[in-house]
């Protein structure tokens, strides 16, 4: 066995040792932290533009309706950024705003926050390269301009263009060929 086979294999099994140890140590995601077994705990955030953005810890959203479900018995709150927004039982909608960076979600059993959170408001993302990225002097043909002869030039000048690199790539070709290559004739 090769050193560097050998390396490879101590450093999977010092990964695989390390999630291993995280996982009995009660490591978990935030989302499902503290939620009971027997039921489901999950936010998202929705923006209009058939786009979804599931919440998790330090992580980026598009979107600015939130959405809470679960299918655990009993009532919850949405708190945002330190307030008490809505609450209900299964299923809340709440609008968020950019500037929302934690989402605790209450109840008397459970208890599942969402930090660091960076919120964008939409996903519709051709309207900042629209605004971005407009060309400056486009390039436009008329009919005055078809009538004056430049789309014609330009028409001609691709066609003889392409005729030229055709004509002259199959006669490369056929002498590459009739040169080194022998062919069999019956």
């Amino acid at each position: 066995m090769k050193i560097h086979e050998l390396q490879i294999r101590v450093i999977a099994v010092l990964v695989l040792l390390n999630v291993a140890i995280g996982a009995t140590l009660g490591e978990v995601n935030a989302s499902t932290a503290e939620a009971p077994n027997d039921c489901i705990v999950y936010a998202y955030v929705h923006d209009g533009f058939n786009h979804w953005s599931l919440l998790n810890d330090n992580s980026s959203v598009v979107g600015t309706h939130l959405t809470v479900r679960t299918d655990c018995d009993g009532e919850f709150e949405v708190w945002i950024n330190g307030q008490a927004r809505m609450g209900g039982e299964y299923l809340v909608s709440v609008p968020i705003t950019t500037s929302t960076t934690f989402i605790e979600l209450k109840s008397a059993e459970w208890n599942v926050t969402f930090s660091d959170l960076t919120v964008f408001p939409s996903g519709d993302f051709t309207t900042g390269l629209n605004q971005q990225y407009e060309i400056p002097d486009p390039i436009t043909l008329s009919v005055s301009d078809l009538a004056n002869g430049k789309a014609w030039t330009v028409f001609l000048s691709a066609l003889i263009l392409w005729f030229i690199v055709t004509v002259l790539g199959w006669k490369l070709v056929n002498f590459y060929i009739d040169r080194y290559h022998c062919s069999e004739v019956m």
